[in-house]
């Protein structure tokens, strides 16, 4: 009994706590890739300092990853790039979801380079 009661109220203010949120905007989630692509180029470089090949070896040396390298990794199927971004993905779905089950939006729109450059990857 105390489960149906405490779901509900557990929603509806974490609703009023992320409807004060600058993202949250007319019911709409909004979420940029910026965060996610650092995240995901720390990856990358830990697991090339360890001696995985990958594609972007000397792109890493000489400068930061761009969403258009990751792109090109992902599709020659870069055995270091491509399990970094699907687990990157499956975190940033879930996550959405549990932001939708909370706060329940109209809307959750992704933006940002990666989101962009890999389209519907």
């Amino acid at each position: 009994m105390r489960a149906v009661v405490l779901v509900p109220l557990v929603r509806a203010v974490a609703r009023s706590i992320g409807r004060r949120q600058h993202a949250y905007v007319q019911n709409v989630i909004i979420v940029g890739s910026g965060k996610v692509a650092r995240l995901v180029e720390d990856k990358i470089r830990k697991r090339i300092k360890l001696g995985q090949k990958s594609y972007l070896e000397e792109a890493i040396k000489r400068r930061r990853i761009t969403s258009g390298l990751l792109r090109e990794a992902i599709f020659v199927n870069d055995p270091v790039v491509t399990p970094v971004m699907e687990s990157a993905v499956e975190h940033l779905a879930r996550g959405l979801a549990n932001l939708y089950n909370i706060l329940d939006p109209a809307a959750i729109v992704l933006g940002g380079g990666v989101v962009e450059a890999l389209g519907d990857w």
